[in-house]
């Protein structure tokens, strides 16, 4: 019996709008995980000695993902709301990756990281070309 193929699946013919909504939904998702300290400790994450900082930082996450859910309703007139969730994708995969692997805060933290990486550099290399305006004028947010 012959072993079945594998289709390549072309991340680039999913619709934008489609892939914003998930982003949107995983980073939601993410900030309820952090939100219970029960989930980080079975993830393995170190918590801070007070639960404020967790439910501060699980609050800031959610709000995010509600704002990139928002934003993929209407990408063409929110494109600059979503290009600095890119840069803080890329600025805050980085930030979590290394103190994930490297400070071991948790090796979750740090698979958060990357996850975060990836999807802001997708956010900023499909946004110019999706929009078709370039990186200055959606840094600056000029529509």
């Amino acid at each position: 019996m012959p072993l079945p193929r594998f289709h390549r699946v072309d991340f680039r013919a999913i619709p934008f709008e489609r892939l914003m909504l998930y982003f949107g939904y995983y980073t939601l998702g993410l900030g309820l995980l952090l939100f219970f300290p029960v989930t980080l400790d079975m993830l393995r994450i170190a918590r801070p000695a007070h639960t404020a900082w967790t439910e501060l930082v699980a609050f800031l996450v959610m709000f995010t993902g509600l704002v990139v859910v928002w934003c993929a309703r209407n990408i063409r007139t929110r494109a600059g709301l979503l290009y600095w969730k890119g840069i803080l994708g890329v600025v805050l995969g980085l930030h979590l990756a290394w103190f994930g692997f490297i400070r071991y805060s948790g090796a979750m933290m740090g698979v958060f990281g990357v996850v975060d990486l990836a999807m802001g550099l997708v956010i900023l290399r499909r946004l110019p070309t999706e929009v078709r305006l370039s990186h200055e004028q959606l840094l600056r947010d000029i529509l």
